[in-house]
Formats: C-alpha cells, structure tokens, sequence
C-alpha cells in the first residue's frame, strides 16, 4: 500500500556535530575530561598489559559490568566519567 504524498512524513536529518562535541560531554570541564581521559587509558593500558580484560579494568574501579563483551574504549569512556563525577560529602 501506497501513501498519498500529502501523508508522507519527512524525517528530520540528523544533526552533525563538530569536533568539538565528539571529543569530550557538554557537562565537564574541557580540561578535566581530557586528563581523566588520560588517566583511564594508562590505567586500562596497565591492566590489558597484565593480562586483564575489560570487565577487571571496571572492577578495579569499582564499576560493574552488564553486558558479557565490552570493549575496551567503552571502558575508558566509563572510567573517565566516574573520574569527572562530582563527589558527594559525607555526613559527618
């Protein structure tokens, strides 16, 4: 079945972001999302270098993992963003 062109949608293109935007999340700072980025990949590099996988380089941050393959890069992403999160107090 065919529709009448009056009833056919146009689907918004996506929008291209810069390079800017790929780089590093609106919500951090530029700097700080940059050497946090650093410091996960040393870290992750020191962990495959032992003979580790991906899941033992979020264990060894305290993070869990959900899916059975994660990929390396999606672990440096994780690790940088728990690095940049802001911390919480603690009530004394």
């Amino acid at each position: 079945m065919r529709l009448p062109s009056s009833r056919v949608v146009d689907t918004p293109r996506p929008r291209k972001f810069g390079k800017a935007d790929a780089v590093f999340p609106h919500y951090h700072n530029p700097v700080q999302w940059r050497q946090a980025m650093d410091y996960a990949r040393q870290a992750c590099a020191r962990i495959f270098r032992d003979g580790g996988k991906p899941s033992d380089a979020l264990a060894a941050f305290g993070l869990t993992c959900h899916e059975p393959s994660v990929d390396w890069s999606i672990v440096v992403d994780r690790i940088a963003e728990l690095l940049c999160a802001p911390r919480l107090s603690k009530a004394a």
